[in-house]
């Protein structure tokens, strides 16, 4: 729920795809998105939403919407398309701007019918533009980058694939820059979970990427790039991101482009664990790269955050490392996903490093 409309009267609640109008006594609900249909994920536009913070606390934002003035939404597209429509008690549901492109940042002063947004393709840098909230109009007010319409850009595909319980998947393919038909490639594997909704992601050259990629670098150079989406079994994050790389890598190989013996994988914190078990299981690749990895389960499990002084346990029982069950309850999975402990198995060369 982002919060209450600003006369108390009634609750916003989300779901995959829509936003209701939910009364308190339960009488009244009203869906006023149709995301559901056109498999689009309506919320409500967050940096528009005033916060206002509780008396006391840290952590309680109070945050009240005034129906009457309408509300600014932000819909992203199961297709990668993007953008801002409005909803009016009175007119309803308008697209604003949706297109096929990351559309994001939406910003406005107060009292205005004018914002600007950001707008990229992996191909694009982004570009800042001024949007009307009421027409859609837009309008280009800074191009970043402008020199890039003097390099050759990648192609990038969207690949599909299923794995884990036949989940349909998606894994974002970068070309090399100068590919040819008929020539096989080196490639790298950037590993970490749902990834595809990068689709539309412009990324530049460069050194200094904080988890130690950049796709642009890598297909200036002659190597195809892929981002496949991981998801997970409770108790399963190793196998299951193994079961997901193997089948994106296998879509790959079928298109007889890449070089089966020169494929590296590389993953940063979560993603280095990942990129540490699954070198357990296979000798597929030729290198890895994990960078700032947890590799046992039982200490990290049992030690204290630095910063936050809490214990990690959380992160395994009910977060990212989806064990779903305390270690008490469930050591031998904690375990069997430690690859510190299945080391022994590791023949592909790693390169392990932490920090910046």
């Amino acid at each position: 729920s982002p919060g209450w409309t600003s006369d108390d009267k009634t609750l916003i609640v989300y779901d995959k795809y829509d936003i209701w109008l939910l009364s308190p006594d339960g009488k009244s609900k009203n869906r006023i998105t149709n995301g559901r249909e056109k498999k689009i994920q309506f919320r409500i536009a967050d940096d528009l939403a005033p916060k206002i913070r509780a008396q006391g606390t840290a952590d309680i934002i109070i945050r009240e919407f005034d129906l009457a003035k309408g509300l600014i939404l932000e819909a992203v597209g199961e297709d990668f398309k993007s953008g801002y429509y409005r909803w009016t008690v009175k007119n309803k549901l308008q697209s604003l701007i949706y297109q096929n492109s990351k559309i994001n940042h939406l910003k406005s002063s107060a009292n205005t019918a004018t914002g600007i947004i950001i707008e990229q393709k992996a191909s694009v840098p982004p570009a800042i533009k001024l949007l009307n909230l009421e027409s859609g109009k837009s309008s280009l007010l800074l191009q970043t980058n402008p020199h890039y319409a003097k390099f050759k850009a990648s192609a990038v595909e969207m690949i599909h694939y299923k794995a884990v319980n036949n989940q349909n998947l998606h894994g974002i393919l970068y070309y090399p820059t100068n590919f040819q038909i008929g020539k096989k490639y080196p490639m790298i594997v950037y590993i970490y979970s749902r990834q595809s909704k990068y689709f539309h992601e412009y990324y530049n050259p460069t050194l200094y990427s904080t988890v130690g990629l950049s796709p642009t670098n890598y297909t200036s150079d002659g190597y195809l790039v892929l981002y496949p989406d991981i998801v997970y079994e409770l108790g399963e994050p190793g196998k299951s991101a193994l079961n997901c790389v193997e089948a994106a890598i296998n879509i790959v190989e079928k298109k007889r482009i890449v070089d089966s013996h020169k494929i590296g994988i590389i993953g940063h914190s979560f993603g280095g664990f990942e990129v540490d078990y699954i070198i357990t299981q296979t000798n597929r690749f030729a290198a890895a790269v994990s960078g700032a990895a947890v590799t046992d389960f039982t200490s990290s499990y049992l030690s204290i955050n630095l910063y936050s002084g809490y214990s990690n346990a959380w992160r395994y029982e009910t977060q990212q490392y989806r064990m779903g069950k305390s270690f008490f309850e469930n050591q031998e999975q904690y375990l069997n996903n430690s690859p510190v402990l299945l080391a022994s198995k590791i023949t592909t060369p790693l390169l392990s490093w932490s920090g910046k």
